[in-house]
């Protein structure tokens, strides 16, 4: 086990919560097997507690002591909120994703730490993970990205469930936009796999619940509709579905919101406005155009679509 002064974190496990009663008593035992424990600290954000999630956390509040940091919300907040909420409230050196249903490895912690402390070049620390249909299962298809390289881990969600990032980095690219409900770990990822490298470890990390009950998995979910935000936004174009450019509308594009503010995602993304033209200028000219006549339109005119759209 990794030592440390009395006192110092180094990593915050930042924890959304809402209605996690069936998880949480095997979630906050699980967290006092990590090794790096006396330099961990989880920030479990309760999003309109029960009574039942307070009595856990009370009872694990006096073993695992400052290892443990409760934020009770009084209101339902959306997952981003929620993640932002206790990123703010966090003093780890670095920001690890931990979801309730979700469980690490006692090493996963650890392992990513080592990356990160290790390069400095690294902005993000990933790892392979099984996939299980059940919480607790233990057997299910392994996810290992195999491709880390900026090219494909900005072209889709490859950070996994479990990743662990410099808190610093969020001067640079920003929080979890809140306007998104249901993409916002993807939206998050693009803008921190733009800030610098992305490195996996090769130990398993731990395993994710994927049960068809998540805000991107759940049946009539926004997912398809956010995950076209972020396309548009972020230059996916040859992965957009042009049927689903309308049902984007409700949203901005060109801004992120959080902590009450709207910015531009120009000021978290470097050389943005080239960067974008580049994406329609590479997806036009790509051989096997595919695409609809629609969007083919669109792509012919990119200046035109980026002022309309993103606002450039």
């Amino acid at each position: 086990m990794m030592k440390t002064a009395v006192g110092k974190k180094l990593v915050s496990a930042i924890v959304p919560a809402y209605k996690t009663e069936p998880y949480l008593d095997t979630f906050l035992g699980l967290v006092r097997e990590q090794t790096i424990l006396d330099r961990l600290e989880v920030v479990l954000d309760l999003n309109l507690p029960s009574a039942t999630e307070l009595e856990i956390v009370k009872k694990h509040q006096g073993l695992l002591g400052d290892s443990l940091k409760v934020i009770v919300n009084n209101r339902l907040n959306s997952i981003s909120a929620s993640m932002n909420n206790a990123i703010i409230n966090s003093t780890g050196q670095f920001i690890a994703i931990w979801n309730v249903d979700d469980l690490r490895t006692p090493d996963s912690l650890e392992r990513q730490l080592e990356i990160l402390l290790s390069d400095s070049m690294v902005a993000c620390a990933v790892g392979p993970y099984k996939k299980v249909s059940k919480f607790k299962d233990s057997t299910g298809p392994t996810v290992d990205e195999p491709d880390l390289r900026p090219e494909t881990v900005l072209s889709g969600m490859h950070l996994g469930p479990f990743y662990m990032f410099p808190k610093s980095i969020t001067e640079k690219i920003g929080f979890f936009d809140e306007q998104l409900r249901s993409g916002g770990d993807f939206d998050f990822a693009i803008r921190l796999a733009r800030a610098g490298r992305i490195k996996s470890s090769d130990a398993l990390l731990g395993w994710y619940l994927d049960a068809g009950l998540g805000a991107s998995t759940r049946p009539n979910s926004l997912q398809p509709t956010e995950r076209t935000v972020i396309e548009l936004r972020y230059g996916i174009f040859h992965k957009i579905d042009p049927a689903l450019i309308p049902s984007t509308y409700p949203y901005s594009i060109p801004n992120l919101f959080f902590q009450g503010k709207v910015f531009p995602v120009a000021n978290f993304f470097e050389n943005y406005s080239d960067y974008m033209q580049d994406c329609l200028i590479r997806t036009y000219n790509q051989k096997n155009r595919d695409t609809s006549l629609v969007f083919r339109k669109i792509l012919e005119r990119p200046r035109r679509f980026l002022k309309r759209v993103l606002g450039m």
